[in-house]
């Protein structure tokens, strides 16, 4: 898994819950700053594109420079990255082939076929799109 590859490079994560039913810009440019001002030594996150840019504006205002000491990566590549106000680094899923994937196996099950539900495994290929947000990007 993703986590127990970073844990074999040596990166130490923090895991953060986020109650998701409240997707409110403010909310979560409250708790990122929050948790940046609690937590110093984080030094990146990866967090989906609306997080993840409540998370870029948050360690701006807390005098943090982007890429050089703060690292922000994006995921899902939805629509939410083209507005953002710099380039964020970002790994871009295949939302409408998850989509569409998803109502198949979900078909599958409705029809009896395949295999019990909590059992589907589905591996897509994803594109990074590298940028300001991560020295990478600055190269």
């Amino acid at each position: 898994s993703f986590m127990e590859y970073l844990y074999y490079q040596n990166v130490r994560t923090v895991p953060i819950g986020i109650d998701w039913d409240h997707l409110e810009v403010e909310r979560y440019a409250t708790m990122a700053t929050k948790l940046l001002k609690e937590n110093p030594e984080i030094d990146g996150i990866m967090a989906p594109d609306l997080l993840a840019m409540a998370f870029y504006k948050a360690a701006l205002r807390l005098g943090r420079k982007i890429p050089e000491n703060f690292a922000v990566v994006a995921y899902d590549g939805t629509y939410v990255i083209s507005t953002s106000p710099t380039d964020l680094t970002t790994v871009q899923q295949p939302i409408e082939e998850l989509a569409k994937s998803t109502v198949r196996m979900m078909m599958d099950l409705l029809h009896g076929h395949g295999s019990k539900a909590g059992t589907w495994q589905l591996q897509l290929p994803v594109n990074i799109s590298y940028g300001q947000s991560t020295t990478r990007g600055r190269m």
